[in-house]
């Protein structure tokens, strides 16, 4: 990507890296951004009622600041993955299944809080000048899902 709004007031602010806050005043289009990695994926389609895939890949993701300095993007969590399952079992006017399916991937990143001066704040002050080096915990979830599906002539 090029042209990314970013910050020239020293703050390492990329539009690349915006989740939930406001973009300062004065971004100026002078940022980019990268993404490189791999990914494979395993997949059967439904066969003897039976489906599964499972798919994963390793990256990384960095951005520039105005002055073309390269660091680590907010969303570098270097992997992701992915399982999904499932079994039907009916006929032609309904059908039982059971579907699972568990993602995992790596933490997001944050940047360092500058405790001095949240301190005198009171308040959680991070320092945006050193970019996203705190790595956040990894996220996993397991889903089931029980489905029931009744075949009528014009809908389901």
């Amino acid at each position: 990507m090029r042209d990314v709004p970013v910050a020239v007031d020293g703050s390492l602010f990329s539009a690349l890296n915006q989740f939930d806050e406001f973009a300062p005043p004065g971004l100026v289009n002078a940022g980019k951004g990268s993404q490189a990695g791999v990914a494979a994926s395993l997949e059967r389609s439904f066969s003897n009622s039976v489906y599964y895939a499972l798919n994963g890949s390793l990256y990384r993701a960095m951005f520039t600041d105005a002055r073309g300095v390269e660091y680590l993007s907010r969303f570098n969590g270097r992997y992701t993955g992915n399982f999904l399952a499932g079994k039907e079992w009916g006929g032609a006017t309904h059908t039982l299944g059971v579907h699972f399916r568990f993602i995992y991937f790596g933490g997001l990143r944050q940047q360092v809080i500058d405790e001095a001066t949240s301190q005198v704040f009171g308040t959680t002050i991070l320092d945006t000048r050193r970019g996203y080096v705190v790595r956040l915990p990894d996220y996993g979830r397991a889903d089931v899902r029980v489905s029931w599906r009744k075949n009528k002539k014009n809908y389901t």
